[in-house]
């Protein structure tokens, strides 16, 4: 459920970002747990490329990337983490939250 959740939020984020703040090149961000990571044979450059990934605790998480116009890794320690990663992943490009009531 935590990483549907990002998903959407990641779908909403990028489309309610004002045009001027938005890149002029398309993002691509990869959201994985660390599971995933250790388990899936797809992500040998990245465990080698981000080694303090495979070593991530509950709730932590770490945002990645090689160089500009190249894919952002979030990786979180659980879902939990994940899900802290994503949302400070927005915040760093310019979303803020604020809770009412």
């Amino acid at each position: 459920r935590t990483l549907a959740q990002v998903h959407d939020f990641s779908d909403v984020t990028n489309a309610g970002l004002p045009s001027d703040t938005r890149d002029s090149h398309p993002l691509s961000v990869w959201l994985l747990t660390k599971e995933k990571l250790q388990t899936s044979s797809d992500f040998g450059d990245i465990r080698r490329d981000m080694p303090s990934a495979l070593t991530l605790k509950p709730q932590e998480y770490l945002i990645h990337q090689q160089a500009a116009q190249t894919p952002v890794y979030i990786v979180g320690g659980d879902s939990q983490g994940l899900l802290y990663g994503a949302y400070r992943f927005a915040e760093m490009r310019g979303v803020r939250f604020t809770l009412h009531g």
